[in-house]
């Protein structure tokens, strides 16, 4: 019974400790949170889109995050494959707040008929993400300059 005890005790120790170590500087941590998110939706796993946007997200269009995984589930469902290209022009760190302003293109395919969805061919959209360090990484509490289209390839 002791040595259960002890180690269920060390392994707390060592999650607790991983959890709280720092994994890189602030800039490698939110590029890796935008380039794991960017992952997930192109894989159309709702749990990774969702993990860096914030519970507490709310936007200039009123968005929450409820309404964002309502929208990503019917994404999901609507397109069969979902494609990100992404650079990051600039990325500005404050204390515990962040601006990254992105450039990036999204090609979505229905029916084995793809379109862009952000950008087009030569010329990627661009948006804003808003991030705030919590208490294990950084997350997603408004995303601006959102402009959609459906330009067909």
């Amino acid at each position: 019974m002791k040595k259960t005890v002890w180690i269920v005790i060390a392994i707390i120790v060592v999650v607790a400790g991983f959890m709280l170590y720092p994994r890189g500087t602030d800039e490698e941590r939110i590029r890796n949170v935008i380039k794991a998110g960017a992952q997930a939706i192109e894989k159309k796993q709702i749990g990774g889109t969702l993990k860096p946007v914030s519970r507490k997200y709310k936007d200039s269009r009123g968005l929450s995050y409820l309404a964002i995984r309502t929208i990503m589930i019917r994404l999901f469902a609507h397109y069969s494959e979902i494609d990100i290209s992404y650079s990051i022009n600039k990325l500005e760190i404050t204390d515990d707040r962040a601006t990254a302003d992105l450039s990036l293109t999204v090609v979505i395919v229905k029916d084995g008929r793809p379109a862009y969805l952000l950008g087009e061919a030569g010329k990627p959209g661009a948006l804003t993400l808003l991030l705030k360090k919590s208490a294990l990484d950084w997350e997603v509490i408004e995303v601006k300059n959102l402009e959609l289209n459906y330009i067909p390839i």
